[in-house]
């Protein structure tokens, strides 16, 4: 690499432009790279080219035929074209995107905008891979990218299906996850309200009781549906006094937002918040902070349910849980600047 450490290297992030986690990741890392006082840029159109990328003899993940691929090519060629012209300019290339995107064969042309600019490209997305025993086995089982695919990884968290050491060795960093720029602060709540999260396939019964219990309460409730604009559903965060979970999941960037603003993460096992486990100090068990409320069955799910309700302060309630929830992860919420720092400089410093 041309630059030493002398000189701050430059680091582009390619990202979606479509309001989803690897937007909101992409964002909170430039505003970590921007305290560090790295120059940075994000290129929403970035996934995209990745996604053109490859030769037209080359097999890609989505059957798209070939005359159609043709087209886009040179629908998009000059655009492309000056897009890696302008990668080429940078050190660090780092793409945020969700696992398993970011490592079927055919979907991303990772390997080939490597040969073209020579610079490293590294993975930016909530967890690491070797943490995910469903994924690593999904992607070996259908010869897909692994580890080896990134010059370097970073997550949000250590914890998701089983817990791992970050280290250099295996190039990969815990940075967390940078919320401090949202705006997403504690709100007065008007009034106790309870948001459910979108339905996953699979736990409709599951829902389908939340909302039974919710009304039999005559709680107010608010169900999640269809797609909703970033700026849309934040506003719908700083109204919930509670967000309802609906599956296990590995992080769960909604959970994050909504503890920022105040409000309570309802889930029926610990283990529907993976990444949020805290392993107790007295045995191997783990366990959940009571910002998180577990419920057991429909019948304790009612009897949390109308507890809150009746306990609900609108004005301490909220301010407790966000800043409950800074003490407890104060690195899923402004990041981890140091880490961060490091691998950027270990990365540098290994790059020829």
């Amino acid at each position: 690499m041309a630059n030493s450490l002398s000189k701050k290297p430059r680091i582009a992030i390619l990202s979606r432009p479509d309001d989803r986690s690897p937007k909101i990741l992409a964002m909170g890392l430039q505003q970590m790279l921007e305290s560090l006082g790295y120059e940075s840029a994000i290129f929403y159109e970035g996934s995209s080219m990745l996604g053109r990328l490859f030769p037209l003899r080359k097999k890609i993940y989505n059957q798209i035929r070939l005359h159609f691929r043709i087209r886009t090519k040179l629908r998009y060629f000059f655009r492309d074209r000056a897009l890696i012209r302008q990668l080429a300019q940078y050190d660090i290339i780092v793409l945020s995107e969700c696992i398993p995107n970011a490592y079927w064969r055919g979907y991303y042309a990772i390997e080939e905008l490597r040969a073209r600019i020579r610079k490293p490209i590294c993975l930016y997305e909530v967890y690491y891979l070797g943490t995910s025993i469903k994924y690593s086995q999904e992607l070996m089982a259908g010869h897909h990218h692994g580890l080896e695919r990134y010059d370097w990884n970073f997550s949000i968290t250590d914890t998701t299906e089983k817990q791992e050491q970050p280290s250099p060795e295996k190039k990969w960093s815990v940075i967390g996850l940078d919320l401090s720029h949202t705006g997403l602060e504690p709100q007065v709540k008007n009034e106790f309200i309870v948001l459910v999260d979108f339905l996953q396939a699979g736990f409709e019964e599951s829902r389908k009781m939340q909302l039974e219990v919710l009304a039999e309460l005559g709680i107010k409730t608010i169900a999640l549906e269809g797609s909703y604009r970033m700026e849309e559903i934040r506003e719908l965060y700083k109204k919930a006094s509670v967000l309802m979970v609906q599956f296990p999941e590995a992080f769960g960037l909604p959970m994050a937002e909504c503890l920022s603003t105040g409000a309570y993460i309802m889930v029926p096992d610990p283990f529907w918040a993976m990444a949020w486990r805290k392993k107790d100090e007295h045995s191997s068990d783990f366990y959940l902070p009571s910002f998180f409320v577990q419920y057991q069955g429909r019948a304790g799910l009612r009897e949390k349910l109308w507890a809150m309700s009746r306990d609900y302060d609108p004005l301490v309630s909220p301010q407790w849980v966000s800043q409950s929830f800074k003490e407890a992860y104060p690195h899923f919420y402004s990041g981890d600047l140091g880490s961060l720092n490091q691998a950027i400089e270990q990365i540098s410093r290994h790059q020829p």
